[in-house]
C-alpha cells in the first residue's frame, strides 16, 4: 500500500443505515477513522472539490428530490475509486457501466468487506501511479486572466483560503481561481502530499519534519508549515517513502 490510511467518503441519505457498515470498517487498519457521510449529491460535489478523498462508496438511490448514486457517479470531476453500497441489487449492471467498480450490500461480513476495500485500495495505488507522471510545468490562468507558467521545481507548496488558490514558488507567489484537489490532479503524485486539508506540499522542498511542523528549504525556510492531526500520518509516512525513493 502506497499510503498509511485511505481516506473514505460515503453518500447516502439514510446514514442511520450505515452504522453496522461503518463499525466493520472501523476494525480495517489502512481505513482513515475519520469517514465523512454526506446525504445529498449537492453537497457530495462540493466537498469532493474542497477535499482529499481516496475511495467513494455511494448508496444508488438518494432520495426522491435527488438524483441517483449512478447520476451522480457520472457528474464528478476527477472522481476517486468508486464503489456502490445499496440494499438494492438492481443497481449491479447499471453500476457496472460507468466508473463505479464495486459494488456490495450494507449487510457484508467483516471478512468480505475487508477484501472489498483492498481491491479499491489497489485501485487508488493504480491511480496514483498513473498520477506520478513526470510534469516539468503547468499553464495556469491567474487572478487577472494572466497565463502563469508554473515550473514544479521550484514549487516549495500551495494552499487554499475563501477559494483562492496560491502557489508558493522559490520567491514569487501567484493566485488562482482553482480547487485544490482539482490542483493536486494535476501533479506527480508521489511528490506532492497534504499537510492539511487546505495545504499541499511539494516533498522535494521539505528540510525537516517534526511533531507537527514541516519545515522548508531555503529560500522558504522562516516559518514552518502546521500538520493536522488528520493529515500528520500519512504525510510523515509520505515522506520517508520519498526519501528512500531519492536515496
Amino acid at each position: 500500500m502506497k499510503k498509511l490510511s485511505y481516506k473514505l467518503l460515503i453518500v447516502d441519505d439514510h446514514p442511520e443505515t450505515l452504522v453496522y457498515l461503518k463499525m466493520l470498517i472501523d476494525d480495517i487498519p489502512f481505513i482513515h477513522k475519520d469517514i465523512e457521510v454526506i446525504t445529498n449529491s449537492v453537497d457530495a460535489i462540493k466537498y469532493l472539490k474542497e477535499n482529499e478523498v481516496d475511495i467513494l462508496l455511494l448508496d444508488m438511490e438518494l432520495g426522491p428530490d435527488d438524483i441517483s448514486g449512478i447520476r451522480l457517479s457520472m457528474m464528478i470531476a476527477n472522481p476517486p475509486v468508486m464503489a456502490a453500497c445499496s440494499a438494492h441489487t438492481e443497481y449491479v449492471f447499471e453500476a457496472e457501466e460507468t466508473l463505479i467498480c464495486a459494488y456490495f450490500h450494507k449487510k457484508i461480513s467483516f471478512n468480505a468487506l475487508r477484501v472489498k476495500m483492498e481491491e479499491l485500495v489497489e485501485r487508488v495505488d493504480r491511480k496514483l501511479e498513473n498520477q506520478s507522471r513526470d510534469v516539468q510545468h503547468l499553464l495556469m490562468n491567474n487572478l487577472d486572466g494572466k497565463v502563469i507558467e508554473l515550473p514544479l521545481a521550484d514549487l516549495y507548496y500551495a494552499s487554499i483560503n475563501n477559494n483562492t488558490l496560491t502557489v508558493y514558488l522559490e520567491s514569487e507567489q501567484y493566485q488562482f481561481h482553482e480547487h485544490l484537489n482539482s490542483f493536486q490532479s494535476k501533479l506527480p503524485a508521489h511528490s506532492f502530499v497534504r499537510s492539511r486539508n487546505n495545504t499541499l506540499v511539494h516533498l522535494a522542498k521539505v528540510d525537516l519534519v517534526r511533531t507537527n511542523e514541516i519545515y522548508l528549504r531555503k529560500p522558504r525556510n522562516i516559518d514552518p508549515l502546521s500538520m493536522t492531526a488528520d493529515f500528520k500520518g500519512n504525510f510523515k509516512h509520505q515522506f520517508e517513502i520519498y526519501k528512500q525513493n531519492k536515496k
